[in-house]
């Protein structure tokens, strides 16, 4: 069994919005000409200090490795969007994830994201209480956590409480669902 750590909520928002941030750092330009992608990783790394790892062993059976190589000629970029391009230019490239993973982005195989999933427990009385709320509030965060990139998970209803079972970025997502759900839900009214 993994170890696990356990910290605030809190914590874990401010070190998925630290990562968040790191993904969404600007390159006026990202240039690689068929170099190893460890270096690749590196140089990325290395400019925008985020955390990075590569976990080499679950992208070895896609037949991606440190050697493999890769160029890139993109202005104007994201570190996210540097990433994806170096790795779906790979033969396996498209079976990679990017797993936020409190402030850490690892780079790993779709395979691998069950290893990171975080169970969380929503309290949703107000949602369940509402017509026709409910009876479908599993089914629509459930088919939203699908959506999501490098995602899956697991949506239950217990009592008065969803739980789910998903990335810790995806979690985000669904607070931010169901927190849309609450906005746009009219409250009920008593009549006289």
């Amino acid at each position: 069994s993994q170890p696990h750590t356990v910290v605030a909520d809190a914590e874990m928002d401010a070190a998925i919005a630290t990562a968040r941030s790191e993904l969404n750092h600007k390159f006026p330009e990202v240039k690689l000409d068929n170099v190893p992608l460890s270096s690749a990783i590196d140089l990325l790394r290395d400019k925008t200090g985020a955390n990075i790892v590569v976990n080499w062993p679950m992208l070895k059976p896609l037949n991606i490795t440190r050697d493999s190589t890769c160029s890139l000629q993109l202005k104007d970029t994201t570190l996210q969007n540097a990433l994806e391009a170096i790795f779906k230019q790979l033969d396996g490239g498209n079976l990679v994830a990017i797993v936020v993973d409190r402030n850490v982005l690892t780079v790993t195989s779709q395979m691998d994201i069950p290893s990171y999933l975080v169970t969380k427990t929503y309290h949703v009385k107000d949602l369940l209480d509402e017509p026709n709320g409910g009876g479908n509030l599993s089914g629509v965060v459930q088919n939203f956590l699908q959506m999501q990139p490098a995602s899956g998970g697991n949506v239950q209803i217990f009592g008065d409480n969803l739980l789910v079972t998903a990335p810790l970025t995806s979690q985000d997502q669904v607070a931010k669902l169901l927190e849309s759900l609450r906005s746009s839900t009219p409250s009920t009214q008593p009549t006289a």
